[in-house]
């Protein structure tokens, strides 16, 4: 749980993420936390954390990505 609060805590502080120009903020600036992601789209890269595999499943009818060792 501390994670996880850490995480939405670092995504508030980036602004969030925008990956067009859909969703910005109300004063028309991008959000950069995609730029720091760590796992997110990197399917088939190696974790930054462990060194374990980063795998893409569906979960929900969406993608997701997580480490297959430290976030399994």
């Amino acid at each position: 749980m501390a994670a996880s609060k850490q995480v939405i805590a670092e995504g508030l502080e980036y602004g969030g993420t925008t990956y067009d120009g859909k969703y910005v903020h109300v004063d028309g600036m991008s959000g950069s936390y995609q730029d720091i992601m760590r796992v997110y789209e990197k399917k088939g890269e190696e974790c930054q954390q462990c060194g374990g595999e980063i795998v893409k499943e569906k979960i929900g009818g969406r993608g997701t990505y997580y480490c297959n060792q430290c976030q399994a």
